[in-house]
């Protein structure tokens, strides 16, 4: 589904993921079907994460 919504390839979604996880943001798990992504911020403890969009 993030790959459709934002139109990305899958390389470019991996990208951004990996990039996610080394900001914290995401927490990646190695699983036998493959990575797992899990969000670490939340809006209670991280709205400068969720700022409104423009």
């Amino acid at each position: 589904m993030y790959i459709a919504t934002l139109r990305y390839t899958a390389t470019n979604a991996y990208a951004s993921l990996q990039e996610l996880a080394l900001m914290s943001v995401v927490d990646r798990r190695k699983t036998k079907e493959g990575n797992q992504y899990h969000l670490l911020v939340n809006p209670k403890d991280n709205p400068e994460c969720f700022a409104s969009a423009a």
